[in-house]
Protein backbone atom coordinates (compact mmCIF):
# COMPACT_ATOMS: atom_id res chain seq x y z
CA UNK A 1 0.00 0.00 0.00
CA UNK A 2 3.01 2.41 0.72
CA UNK A 3 4.24 1.87 -2.46
CA UNK A 4 0.95 2.54 -3.94
CA UNK A 5 0.88 5.72 -2.18
CA UNK A 6 4.52 6.75 -3.04
CA UNK A 7 3.52 6.04 -6.97
CA UNK A 8 0.66 8.34 -6.69
CA UNK A 9 2.32 10.90 -5.10
CA UNK A 10 4.94 10.97 -7.79
CA UNK A 11 2.34 10.79 -10.32
CA UNK A 12 0.62 13.77 -9.33
CA UNK A 13 3.99 15.67 -8.90
CA UNK A 14 4.66 15.06 -12.64
CA UNK A 15 1.17 16.33 -13.18
CA UNK A 16 1.90 19.88 -11.13
CA UNK A 17 5.30 20.39 -12.19
CA UNK A 18 5.00 19.45 -16.10
CA UNK A 19 1.62 20.01 -17.72
CA UNK A 20 2.31 18.38 -20.96
CA UNK A 21 2.68 14.99 -19.04
CA UNK A 22 -1.14 14.43 -19.15
CA UNK A 23 -1.12 15.28 -22.78
CA UNK A 24 1.71 12.15 -23.58
CA UNK A 25 -0.27 10.13 -20.76
CA UNK A 26 -2.98 10.40 -22.98
CA UNK A 27 -1.56 9.88 -26.11
CA UNK A 28 0.04 6.47 -24.79
CA UNK A 29 -3.23 5.80 -23.68
CA UNK A 30 -4.85 6.67 -27.16
CA UNK A 31 -2.19 4.32 -28.57
CA UNK A 32 -2.42 1.04 -26.25
CA UNK A 33 -6.26 1.44 -27.41
CA UNK A 34 -5.73 1.80 -31.62
CA UNK A 35 -3.03 -0.75 -31.04
CA UNK A 36 -5.36 -3.12 -28.96
CA UNK A 37 -8.16 -2.35 -31.81
CA UNK A 38 -5.61 -2.97 -34.79
CA UNK A 39 -5.46 -6.38 -33.38
CA UNK A 40 -8.68 -7.11 -32.90
CA UNK A 41 -9.46 -6.13 -36.45
CA UNK A 42 -6.52 -8.43 -38.04
CA UNK A 43 -8.21 -11.33 -36.04
CA UNK A 44 -11.26 -10.30 -37.57
CA UNK A 45 -10.06 -10.34 -40.75
CA UNK A 46 -8.40 -13.73 -40.77
CA UNK A 47 -11.80 -15.14 -39.60
CA UNK A 48 -13.16 -13.86 -42.65
CA UNK A 49 -10.41 -15.02 -45.11
CA UNK A 50 -10.51 -18.28 -43.16
CA UNK A 51 -14.53 -18.71 -43.48
CA UNK A 52 -14.51 -17.58 -47.03
CA UNK A 53 -11.90 -19.92 -47.82
CA UNK A 54 -13.89 -23.38 -46.59
CA UNK A 55 -17.01 -21.68 -48.25
CA UNK A 56 -14.81 -21.58 -51.84
CA UNK A 57 -13.47 -25.58 -51.19
CA UNK A 58 -17.12 -26.68 -50.74
CA UNK A 59 -18.71 -24.62 -53.42
CA UNK A 60 -15.71 -26.31 -55.57
CA UNK A 61 -16.19 -29.43 -54.32
CA UNK A 62 -20.11 -29.53 -55.09
CA UNK A 63 -19.13 -28.51 -58.07
CA UNK A 64 -16.56 -31.16 -58.86
CA UNK A 65 -19.22 -33.60 -58.07
CA UNK A 66 -21.79 -32.00 -60.20
CA UNK A 67 -19.64 -31.99 -63.14
CA UNK A 68 -18.80 -35.75 -62.46
CA UNK A 69 -22.10 -36.27 -62.58
CA UNK A 70 -22.88 -34.73 -65.76
CA UNK A 71 -19.97 -36.55 -67.49
CA UNK A 72 -21.43 -39.69 -66.32
CA UNK A 73 -25.29 -38.89 -67.61
CA UNK A 74 -24.07 -37.65 -70.67
CA UNK A 75 -21.86 -40.61 -71.37
CA UNK A 76 -24.60 -43.24 -70.64
CA UNK A 77 -27.11 -41.27 -72.88
CA UNK A 78 -24.31 -40.83 -75.47
CA UNK A 79 -23.75 -44.65 -75.87
CA UNK A 80 -27.74 -45.41 -75.93
CA UNK A 81 -28.02 -43.09 -78.26
CA UNK A 82 -25.49 -44.81 -80.63
CA UNK A 83 -26.04 -48.41 -79.83
CA UNK A 84 -29.48 -47.23 -80.86
CA UNK A 85 -28.01 -46.20 -83.87
CA UNK A 86 -26.13 -49.12 -84.70
CA UNK A 87 -28.79 -51.68 -84.47
CA UNK A 88 -31.10 -49.25 -86.38
CA UNK A 89 -28.07 -49.59 -89.34
CA UNK A 90 -27.70 -53.76 -88.34
CA UNK A 91 -31.54 -54.10 -89.14
CA UNK A 92 -31.95 -51.57 -91.99
CA UNK A 93 -28.48 -53.45 -93.96
CA UNK A 94 -30.23 -56.70 -93.15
Amino acid sequence: MARCAALSAAVHALVWCDPSFLTELQAGARGMLARADARRERRLQAAVTIQRNMRMLRARSQFATTKKATLVIQSAWRGHVARSVAMDIRYATA
